[in-house]
């Protein structure tokens, strides 16, 4: 049997067994010259307790607190000191035990360095002209900007108005033009509110505001994006999303918002995607001019139901959010572009968890089991893709064992059951016994499953069956060029690659990279005279060619490699770049390092500090 799992959130200090967030009325105005937000934050709440509550615990990080009030009357207010890596909570107490009806408002200020916000001057921005913000939640950096119980297990509804010199994007339904007029003038600012009637966690708020323009793409979608990058965002976004948006309908049910539109932010975003309600921020590395990202897109949409709907209850359960995830986005796929694209996927998700079960410790290391621990431990730390792939396989394997049309009938129940609710590993199991309850056969088959080895045992899970001539293809082309000598009988010519697609190039250079057999510099620069890979306008492709040149010694990649970081913020670039060109020239990449830490988002900062100063490269 599974061990019973615990509800408390160790990520947060807030007392939410207690008293649950029903509703955030959050009021801010947004200040470029001072890199700032300031306003008020006022909290409708429900008692857990029987007795009632008299204090109210709120999760806050880098904030500066100003004055508290209940209903219209002042209160007495602590925040405590800096427990890291929770933050500084904030203590409000009531002198009498909590009404219904009550409203908690806090005056409070964001600092500079708030590791939820990133500010960028117009020279950081990618058109250069105007300001910019945006900030990134997930996972425990809403307290970072408005006190709140920091824990995906509390959902609220929320009512958000921004004042701003610069249109503003946020976590909820615009009351306002869904297109903005060109900027010309930043001199007076404007009120945009939103409306977010769904609850969501915390960690799903989000703002964004600069100089951007949007445009209708489909009946119920809009893209905003630098005023430049429009049509290009468009030609890249706009032929698959209303076939992305109906696979996952078809799936589970109909999109519960809405609008679905995507914000393309500045090249400095640290991820591929974040799956902020009504608006998902994207990554510009997405905009490849190929059209050959839209799993990215699939993912970030598949999250509109696992994460945003039906929410892990803890970062413990990480895998909920983002197997789940994992799994839509491949149904997407195989929807999409057919059955050989989604094992394609697959297999390459299997190759991507092996080699983060390497980079996290080994078989043995706790960072690789399913459902993780965070004691004394940043969630950013510790949440990695394993969680993702991880989730997937044991779903795949679910899958396997049910029989797919018995488990297609329990995926619409299990985000039926959840509908806007958090959920963890043991609600899971108890969610799929109670729908079989009446399936004798069904329930035999769930008896069998070792849940506590799927759940807790660090390391691979059992290899799944997945078979793919794209696939093979790719690896043979990896191992014609792994055994390449003088004596060799093959010789690399353009035809190599004829009919594949992205996904394909990057298995075949992921394997180079992973590859013990190191290919010689001659012949790493045939991957560019032959198949032209340093040319390649998908950044996919030349951050790999780029990591196997500097592989292999290849100090012409130098000043290439620092233009590409010099251009993107994204750590799935940022740091394997950095971890090869320190391995090439540690003087050069700490350089680079402490040129471009101004343009990076804090976290990215954080991630790469800690590399070079595992390196002796960067004094503590």
């Amino acid at each position: 049997m599974c061990r019973s799992m615990q509800r408390i959130d160790i990520n947060s200090a807030s007392n939410y067994e207690s008293a649950v967030t029903k509703h955030s009325d959050i009021e801010v105005s947004i200040d470029f010259e001072r890199n700032i937000l300031s306003g008020t934050t006022t909290i409708t709440l429900e008692s857990r307790e029987a007795q009632g509550v008299a204090e109210l615990v709120l999760d806050t990080s880098l904030l500066e607190i100003h004055r508290v009030f209940v209903s219209d009357s002042p209160a007495r207010w602590d925040l405590k000191p800096l427990v890291e890596p929770n933050g500084r909570p904030l203590h409000i107490t009531l002198d009498n035990v909590y009404s219904l009806g009550e409203t908690f408002t806090v005056d409070f200020q964001t600092k500079p360095n708030s590791t939820g916000l990133q500010w960028f001057k117009p020279g950081q921005t990618d058109d250069k002209k105007y300001p910019f913000m945006f900030s990134q939640c997930e996972p425990v950096h809403a307290r970072s900007i408005f006190p709140c119980q920091d824990t995906p297990s509390i959902k609220t509804t929320f009512t958000i108005r921004i004042s701003s010199v610069l249109p503003v994007v946020a976590s909820g339904v615009p009351e306002h033009d869904l297109v903005f007029p060109l900027v010309n003038d930043i001199s007076e600012a404007k009120i945009y509110t939103f409306q977010q009637t769904v609850p969501i966690s915390n960690y799903l708020f989000s703002i964004a505001s600069g100089n951007l323009v949007g445009a209708q793409i489909t009946p119920r979608s809009y893209l905003y994006c630098a005023p430049g990058d429009l049509e290009a965002c468009k030609a890249e976004l706009q032929p698959d999303l209303e076939a992305i948006m109906a696979s996952a309908e078809k799936l589970i049910y109909e999109y519960p918002w809405p609008w679905y539109n995507l914000v393309i932010l500045p090249k400095s975003f640290h991820l591929g995607g974040m799956e902020n309600p009504v608006f998902n921020f994207y990554s510009a590395t997405v905009i490849s001019g190929d059209r050959e990202n839209i799993s990215v897109v699939a993912h970030e949409f598949a999250h509109s139901y696992s994460g945003n709907l039906v929410t892990n209850a803890s970062w413990e359960h990480f895998w909920l959010n983002e197997g789940w995830t994992v799994y839509i986005e491949r149904h997407i796929l195989r929807e999409l572009r057919g059955e050989d694209e989604r094992t394609f996927h697959s297999i390459v998700g299997w190759q991507d968890l092996l080699y983060g079960i390497e980079s996290y410790g080994g078989d043995q290391s706790p960072s690789t089991r399913l459902v993780l621990d965070f004691e004394g431990q940043r969630p950013d730390d510790v949440m990695s893709k394993i969680s993702y792939e991880k989730g997937y396989t044991f779903l795949c394997y679910l899958e396997s064992i049910l029989g797919q049309k018995e488990w297609l009938r329990f995926v619409p129940h299990y985000f039926k059951t959840f509908f806007c609710k958090s959920v963890d590993s043991s609600q899971f199991k108890s969610c799929l016994f109670d729908f079989y309850a009446s399936d004798a056969e069904a329930i035999s088959i769930l008896e069998r499953v070792d849940w506590e080895a799927w759940y807790h045992k660090p390391g691979a899970p059992p290899k799944p069956n997945f078979q793919c001539k794209l696939y093979d293809d790719c690896i043979q082309l990896t191992n014609r060029w792994t055994n390449l000598s003088t004596q060799s009988m093959y010789r690399p010519s353009p035809q190599d690659m004829r009919g594949w697609t992205v996904a394909q190039i990057l298995v075949f250079l992921d394997t180079l990279i992973r590859s013990p057999n190191q290919i010689p510099l001659d012949y790493v620069k045939q991957l560019e005279s032959v198949y032209g890979l340093a040319k390649s306008k998908n950044l996919e492709v030349i951050s790999r060619y780029l990591r196997v040149a500097l592989r292999a010694n290849d100090r012409d990649a130098i000043e290439p490699t620092r233009k590409v970081l010099a251009e993107t913020g994204r750590m799935k670039f940022v740091r394997p770049l950095f971890e090869c060109l320190i391995a090439v020239d540690g003087k050069i990449a700490s350089e680079t390092f402490q040129e471009l830490k101004d343009f990076y988002h804090p976290t990215c900062v954080r991630l790469i500090e800690n590399v070079l100063h595992g390196k002796g490269l960067l004094q503590a």
